[in-house]
């Protein structure tokens, strides 16, 4: 926002402020202008700093300064009652609000406080994590914010063993491949391939119909995250979405029957979330995890489009990540 603009929002009322004046005016309702918050470039409020200009929040001048004195005025303390500690770890976490990452400092000491029930000196994890929350002051104050990377993705099957990879770039094929997806010119198919795309994600299976020169007449996306489904319409404008698998049900499908008659061959399967399955995850439970066990629900949905269309020559399928479970593997090639 440029300096002049700036000036002219100075000690002004907020959008939605006008629009609470406005009411309170028809009504014939007296307002207190006194609360009125107007608009500044830094403002003091509810014992915390925020720079309007930054965009940022952040502990008053001097308050940290406080807290991390009377820290170290509790740890000098023989056996100091549980009441210091409490208000010395409500005062960081109010500190470690403004910028959370660092909340996971105090882990510890809440347990300590909670099962606390004499007077006694704070063990070593506990004095520990305090010394810390002081050597993170810094950090208080810092800007963590951070630009979204495209280049990096990390793996979201285990919040214990996550992994990360980053790209160095595309290579010939890949922008070539990217230059041919945006110049490509769909039309109508003229077979009578259908397929159902369970979990179809940003339409990794429509891709590879595409890469087989393979034009399905129809299309169906069982996906629930809609910005997949952005991503996967944006490039393939024939996906017909269906939403979440557990609402396709045999009223649904024989809609699709009578719209999509001419069907006669076909391919129906998918993917079920593999957090659950993952040997990335080391407490994966396997399909006795909810979301792995949407497994079965893609073998009812398998089922519901054999019998809906019973004269059409059906291959199914189902893939997941590398199973190290035996008794798990086992039933994923089963479905």
């Amino acid at each position: 926002m440029e300096a002049p603009e700036l000036q002219q929002l100075m000690s002004t009322v907020s959008d939605y402020l006008g629009l609470a004046k406005e009411h309170y005016a028809w009504w014939n309702l007296e307002g207190n202008d006194d609360t009125d918050e107007l608009r500044l470039l830094d403002v003091q409020s509810l014992g915390e700093r925020v720079d309007g200009l930054l965009g940022r929040r952040e502990a008053p001048a001097g308050y940290i300064g406080d807290v991390i004195s009377l820290t170290l005025w509790c740890l000098s303390l023989e056996a100091p009652p549980l009441k210091c500690f409490q208000i010395c770890a409500g005062r960081w976490i109010r500190n470690m609000g403004f910028r959370r990452a660092t909340c996971m400092v105090l882990g510890d000491t809440w347990q300590w406080m909670i099962k606390r029930l004499a007077r006694a000196p704070a063990p070593r994890q506990v004095c520990d994590e305090l010394l810390m929350a002081c050597c993170l002051a810094p950090l208080y104050f810092a800007s963590m914010r951070h630009s979204i990377s495209g280049e990096v993705s990390i793996s979201d099957a285990s919040p214990w063993a996550p992994g990360g990879c980053i790209s160095t770039g595309l290579s010939s094929l890949g922008r070539a491949l990217g230059e041919a997806i945006g110049n490509q010119d769909y039309s109508p198919a003229e077979e009578e391939l259908g397929v159902f795309s369970l979990f179809d994600g940003i339409g990794g299976l429509r891709r590879a119909f595409h890469l087989l020169g393979v034009k399905p007449a129809v299309f169906f996306a069982v996906e629930v995250d809609k910005d997949a489904l952005r991503v996967a319409g944006s490039i393939f404008p024939d996906i017909v979405a269906l939403g979440d698998i557990k609402s396709v049900d045999a009223a649904c499908v024989r809609a699709l029957r009578l719209r999509h008659p001419r069907i006669r061959r076909g391919l129906v399967g998918g993917g079920s979330p593999c957090q659950g399955l993952s040997g990335l995850n080391a407490a994966g439970r396997g399909l006795a995890d909810p979301r792995s066990a949407l497994a079965y629900e893609m073998e009812r949905v398998q089922d519901l489009v054999v019998e809906a269309w019973p004269e059409v020559d059906w291959r199914r399928f189902a893939e997941n990540v590398v199973i190290s479970a035996a008794d798990d593997l086992a039933e994923y090639n089963r479905l």
